[in-house]
């Protein structure tokens, strides 16, 4: 039997209280096979009993064809036990053929008998899965009914999702438009810048100092040119590196001024925050008087009237978006 036919016969359900049937067959053909096997050994056995009365014939042959002897039989090669365990040895060999013949008979009808049952049951499960194929027939043809239904109707959601999503593309752009104004009213500012270039005009007339910023870092980008401005107008050499500087670790924050020692540094560090109004920190020890514009700290500076207006307006957004995105 193939093995998807006994798949379908397991899937169908019709190995039941049946199979005993199979079973007992199965034992029925063992146990004659024994038998065919046994009587196989009998045979063998009769044909061991013969040999030594076969051997005592060739013998004499042997000597009676190459030496010319005849030897005749003695009187005790006629009471010797060869000769009856040469006779029961026949009988052996006879009644052996006979009950192996038998046997082999016996194992045939029950072989014929199981592939008879086995029949039965490929039949049975044919029925079962043409019944089977026949119901999902008719279920794929409700399923196709249903799914036209559900092809319309995702059709509708495709166009009001299409609606949702420019009305949330929308917002998303106002919301965006409105945050980049936020981060410009907060973006750091230099405070009188024309006091802030006189003072350090005093200490660094045509003194080189770089400016310098974070890549990518808009925001520091922008002070960063208001300071080169302010260096420039002090009649500094100003050394514009700003936005070019690669991300460190730990990144600096929010403004530090490098310089060979502590007096040149603080002469840079008090006008900026006294004058500028710009928080700043030192660092001694560098050959290279630098202005470095670190990160934003994270934290608002300077709350107005109009931080609040644009806050107030980014929040009234977001929840109108969320109100069309989740009726």
């Amino acid at each position: 039997m193939s093995l998807s036919l006994f798949a379908m016969i397991v899937s169908s359900g019709v190995v039941d209280a049946a199979d005993k049937v199979r079973v007992g067959l199965e034992a029925d053909s063992a146990f004659w096979f024994g038998w065919v096997k046994y009587s196989g050994y009998a045979v063998a056995l009769g044909c061991a009993m013969e040999a030594p009365e076969t051997f005592i014939l060739i013998r004499r042959w042997w000597l009676l064809r190459f030496r010319d002897i005849e030897r005749e039989e003695t009187k005790e090669d006629e009471r010797s036990w060869i000769v009856p365990l040469a006779a029961l040895g026949l009988l052996i060999i006879v009644v052996g053929i006979v009950a192996e013949t038998y046997c082999e008979g016996k194992v045939s009808d029950v072989d014929a008998l199981l592939r008879a049952h086995e029949s039965d049951k490929i039949t049975a499960a044919e029925n079962e899965a043409a019944s089977a194929t026949r119901q999902a027939g008719t279920a794929a043809f409700n399923a196709q009914i249903a799914k036209g239904s559900a092809d319309a109707a995702n059709t509708a959601a495709g166009e009001a999702q299409s609606k949702v999503k420019s009305v949330a593309e929308q917002a998303d752009r106002i919301g965006g438009v409105l945050g980049e104004s936020l981060a410009l009213i907060n973006a750091r500012q230099v405070q009188d810048r024309d006091r802030l270039s006189a003072a350090l005009k005093k200490r660094f007339k045509e003194r080189t100092i770089m400016l310098s910023s974070y890549v990518g870092d808009a925001e520091a980008w922008g002070l960063c040119t208001q300071l080169l401005y302010v260096v420039k107008s002090a009649e500094m050499i100003g050394q514009d590196e700003c936005g070019k500087a690669p991300f460190t670790a730990p990144l600096i924050s929010p403004l530090t001024v490098f310089g060979a020692n502590w007096d040149e540094v603080l002469a840079i560090n008090q006008p900026l925050v006294t004058i500028g109004r710009i928080g700043s920190s030192g660092v001694i020890g560098s050959p290279a008087l630098t202005i470095f514009v670190g990160v934003k700290s994270p934290f608002v500076i300077g709350e107005t009237d109009q931080t609040r207006d644009v806050e107030r307006r980014a929040a009234t957004t977001k929840k109108a978006q969320a109100r069309k995105r989740d009726p």
